[in-house]
């Protein structure tokens, strides 16, 4: 039952986005939070961040690093000139030449125009990008995923917890443990009184509430990338996704029922309607019905792919950024086997992980941000860094390793040495 249920339970296939949302009555740089918003926001960052463990990798500042590069990605996504008649001629950025975003322009325009909500380039911008640009809760949903993916994560990978029966591998079935306790302790965080005005800000609606839940879930969990099982499925996912005919017609996943369209007429309205018109327009509304699925489809596996692409964003930088974050990973790896808790000395398979993890997920990964089309030219550019990162590793990660275990050597010397040279409780 659903007592019993887990957040990997509440995972789903299709998230339905608002339809064409345009929550953009005014440029967003201009919309001013309420203080009181402001001041729990930052409440709830310092409280999370103090639920991340010292961890060498899975800490803080990488958890920020990975709200930084969502915040990027989302900031990247463009529409090429082929499909929009672009605001800024030639320039293939987010932004316009006074910071406005593109998304608020298109708008600004469409409103200027006495254009209705569903008109001009807003309405191509929202389908393009699978209506991730329309809806302000996805966007934050995504950034805060990013923040909270990591909580209290313990330093070993998600096998050790479940080998080693630990209490949270047990109440979370041994799937995705670490994913579904961030999650978990988190919402329980964001639930506490103090929050209570954030919250509001969030969330003006039950509604808005439980989409937010459901793109948290889906986001974090997608972060799981150990499981080959949950790979698998979300493999097909994306096929299922982008294997649809560009008109929205699938044949996998028919709902029975349309929820209010724009006009108020929905599928089992249409179809007990009397008239000659009343077959056409419930095909008309089952066509609709199929795009809009078609696009959320689109929109849930885009954006668990945008989070997994900020989580191992490092391996998608300048190499110097990739190998501080690699080394850090060393760090954090040697640890856990000088505690007994992995019984393998990270360097001596580490050369070849790092060539099979490019090949097999890094690369993929950021050619399937460039393969749907959604951030435009920009993916080109994870996808170069991803490629340089590999070849120069491939050249230099040998001799990397060696300079690895050294210097790990070296710090744990000189922690033990200042730890020596405190003095003992005795001589105080």
């Amino acid at each position: 039952g659903k007592f019993n249920q887990t957040v990997l339970d509440e995972v789903k296939e299709i998230i339905e986005l608002p339809d064409r949302a345009s929550k953009y009555k005014c440029d967003p740089a201009t919309v001013k939070l309420d203080p009181a918003v402001i001041s729990e926001l930052r409440e709830y960052v310092t409280a999370i961040s103090q639920m991340y463990r010292h961890n060498s990798f899975h800490c803080f500042e990488h958890a920020s690093h990975v709200v930084q590069s969502v915040t990027k990605l989302l900031s990247r996504v463009v529409t090429p000139d082929k499909r929009i008649d672009r605001v800024n001629s030639g320039k293939d950025n987010a932004t316009s030449n006074n910071g406005e975003s593109e998304e608020w322009t298109y708008q600004q325009q469409d409103m200027n125009k006495g254009n209705n909500r569903n008109s001009g380039r807003t309405k191509q911008l929202h389908e393009y990008t699978y209506g991730i640009t329309s809806d302000p809760l996805t966007q934050f949903a995504c950034a805060f995923s990013a923040l909270i993916h990591d909580v209290d994560h313990c330093g070993v990978p998600n096998t050790v917890l479940v080998k080693e029966g630990v209490g949270i591998a047990i109440h979370y079935k041994n799937k995705s443990v670490a994913e579904q306790n961030s999650v978990d302790l988190a919402w329980e965080l964001l639930g506490h009184d103090n929050f209570a005005n954030l919250r509001r800000c969030i969330c003006a609606t039950q509604s808005e509430l439980e989409r937010f839940r459901q793109l948290v879930v889906n986001s974090v969990m997608a972060t799981d990338i150990a499981d080959k099982d949950l790979g698998a499925l979300r493999k097909a996912r994306w096929e299922r996704a982008f294997a649809e005919q560009d008109d929205g017609e699938s044949d996998c996943n028919r709902p029975k029922s349309l929820a209010d369209s724009s006009d108020g007429v929905s599928i089992s309205d249409a179809a007990h309607s009397s008239g000659p018109n009343a077959k056409q327009q419930c095909s008309k509304h089952e066509r609709r019905l199929s795009r809009l699925m078609a696009q959320n489809r689109k929109a849930t596996i885009v954006i668990e792919h945008l989070i997994q692409a900020s989580d191992v964003s490092h391996c998608m930088q300048h190499f110097d950024i990739y190998m501080k974050w690699n080394y850090r990973l060393f760090q954090e790896m040697s640890r856990a086997y000088e505690l007994d808790r992995s019984n393998t000395e990270p360097s001596l398979g580490w050369f070849k992980s790092e060539i099979w993890f490019f090949d097999n997920y890094v690369i993929p990964l950021a050619r399937k941000l460039d393969e749907c089309g959604v951030f435009g030219a920009h993916s080109q550019e994870y996808l170069n860094y991803a490629l340089q990162n590999r070849k120069r590793f491939a050249l230099t990660g040998k001799k990397a390793i060696e300079d690895y275990k050294t210097r790990y050597q070296e710090e744990k010397k000189m922690k033990n040495k200042k730890m020596s040279a405190k003095p003992s409780f005795d001589e105080l």
